[in-house]
């Protein structure tokens, strides 16, 4: 169990939604003691969330807050940016922050939870003529830059901050995927295509960084009450992708940020909230690693559940996906109806103007 009292943690996207949430149970579970950097790409958001912490940290009996923040687009092409920010987070120096610059050292936990999504049917963008919105294409390759390649250039930045670990001592990095990540939905083709592939990042790296004693935990979230959320309805979101995610619940982002901190302390290889989440993450645990050797009861708990329940759980999940099948064809049903009745409709102007 990594104790985060003293230590040092680092949150990209950490001045909105889950970010700020993981950051806000840091504080609690340290008493205001940890070190806290937020990367995020808006000051005046980060500014914000600082002032907001800082005063939780002293509310837990913390004098002298240690909160910095760091601008960075963790999108960014040019690798030497994150790295030149990583540097500067962990050494310290000019730029490193309003408490005199002084090392905060390296993380003890690495939380990347920036990222971005949308919705949409893939057929819908595929015939998508109007010029004045963006090519989808385009804006997949601006989904991948910020949850997949955002996420893989931090690690790569910090990577040698971390390992090797001194006095037998762990440090974890928590990647954040979605429930998307372990099953396709309707209207995610490119979103759950950048949480797929963190997945398969995460396996890798996590192979290879537990003998250096740097746990690699995956969180798998549902539909989160955030910005990002917020901005996804507001942009449209598909009719049946609202209506089969509803399935998976709806969770506060406190709630979620409490199981990321209490996952990556225990060194675990997943993180997931409510029954569904639970089911979702057995059923395809597949090849998916073991976690970190300080695993506690509920790891070795959900390891017995894979072993014993991924066949039952492969039928229960035929049922689910009949009922989301129903939901898209009911859909699709409808949406041809429409449109059937909007041409007969403009087929009968056509026809009185003549």
């Amino acid at each position: 169990m990594i104790n985060l009292k003293g230590g040092h943690v680092v949150i990209t996207g950490g001045s909105s939604g889950i970010g700020l949430a993981v950051a806000s149970e840091c504080l609690r579970v340290s008493g205001g003691t940890c070190a806290l950097t937020l990367v995020a790409r808006g000051a005046d958001g980060l500014a914000t969330a600082v002032e907001r912490l800082s005063v939780e940290a002293r509310g837990a009996g913390c004098d002298a807050p240690r909160i910095r923040a760091e601008v960075l687009d963790v999108s960014t092409h040019d690798s030497a940016i994150v790295r030149e920010a990583a540097n500067r987070i962990v050494n310290g120096g000019e730029g490193a922050g309003n408490d005199g610059g002084g090392a905060y050292g390296p993380p003890d936990i690495l939380f990347c939870v920036a990222g971005t999504s949308f919705a949409g049917r893939f057929v819908d963008m595929a015939l998508e003529t109007d010029g004045e919105k963006e090519d989808p294409t385009l804006r997949t390759r601006k989904l991948m830059d910020v949850n997949f390649f955002g996420t893989f250039s931090v690690v790569m930045a910090f990577v040698p901050h971390m390992v090797p670990t001194k006095n037998g001592r762990r440090r974890s990095i928590v990647l954040t995927s979605s429930v998307a990540g372990q099953a396709g939905v309707i209207g995610y083709a490119s979103y759950s295509s950048t949480k797929f592939a963190l997945r398969g990042f995460a396996e890798s790296l996590s192979m290879e960084l537990r003998p250096c004693g740097v746990d690699v935990t995956v969180a798998y979230p549902p539909d989160t009450d955030t910005p990002g959320y917020a901005k996804e309805i507001a942009e449209g979101k598909p009719e049946e992708c609202s209506l089969i995610s509803g399935e998976t619940g709806f969770f506060s982002a406190e709630k979620v940020g409490r199981g990321m901190v209490a996952s990556a302390r225990r060194g675990g290889a997943q993180a997931y909230w409510g029954l569904e989440g639970w089911m979702v993450a057995t059923a395809t645990a597949g090849f998916g690693q073991m976690g970190g050797p300080a695993i506690g009861f509920w790891e070795v708990m959900d390891l017995i559940g894979q072993c014993l329940l991924s066949g039952v759980l492969r039928a229960v999940s035929l049922c689910y996906l009949w009922s989301f099948s129903r939901i898209v064809d009911r859909c699709y049903k409808e949406r041809l109806r429409l449109r059937m009745e909007r041409e007969r409709g403009e087929r009968t102007c056509g026809e009185k103007k003549k």
